[in-house]
């Protein structure tokens, strides 16, 4: 379903799949490129969310039943890049993930050093307000993200992180949406 909501598609052989089941609610979906791919499996629930993708043979997947809250911004940046989040996760308002800096650091001698990286995060993922997921992360399911965490590099399952730059909080922990 598709609410108040805005797809735009530049270039050639890029398609939406919007699932029967998945919601994209007051949302925006930007696509710039060849070959790109966005993918809401069924239970997808966007809020208030841009995603965004430029470049060539880009893919971003959402999970089932996963929760994206407003203001979030998904950008999967640069050739052949991919942002995949897992089933059942819930992201939180202002979550940033990006897969590229959208612009070139370069060394003395011109050579580029900050190319993009795929971004991952596992299935049952709960990512806190305002936290910011770095390219080349790859986050293991049932994790927990802190408010304000800036992940820089990539942890392994059942973890909370938190911190700027984020590091390992507490280990072997899992999460649930009901406060129990």
């Amino acid at each position: 379903m598709c609410v108040d909501s805005q797809i735009q598609i530049q270039g050639s052989n890029n398609f939406v799949l919007l699932d029967m089941d998945s919601v994209l609610f007051r949302s925006k979906i930007k696509v710039n490129g060849q070959n790109n791919r966005v993918i809401l499996h069924p239970g997808a629930y966007l809020s208030g969310v841009e995603l965004y993708i430029e470049d060539n043979n880009c893919t971003m997947e959402i999970g089932a039943n996963t929760y994206i809250g407003h203001h979030s911004h998904l950008a999967c940046t640069e050739d052949d890049s991919t942002l995949n989040i897992g089933s059942k996760c819930m992201l939180s308002s202002y979550v940033q993930i990006r897969t590229g800096d959208s612009h070139s650091i370069l060394d003395m001698e011109g050579s580029r050093i900050n190319p993009a990286a795929s971004v991952e995060i596992g299935d049952h993922c709960w990512l806190g307000e305002a936290c910011k997921v770095m390219k080349g992360v790859t986050l293991g399911r049932d994790s927990v993200v802190s408010t304000g965490a800036i992940v820089t590099k990539s942890f392994g399952s059942n973890v909370l992180v938190g911190g700027m730059p984020a590091k390992v909080l507490k280990t072997n922990i899992n999460w649930d949406e009901k406060r129990i």
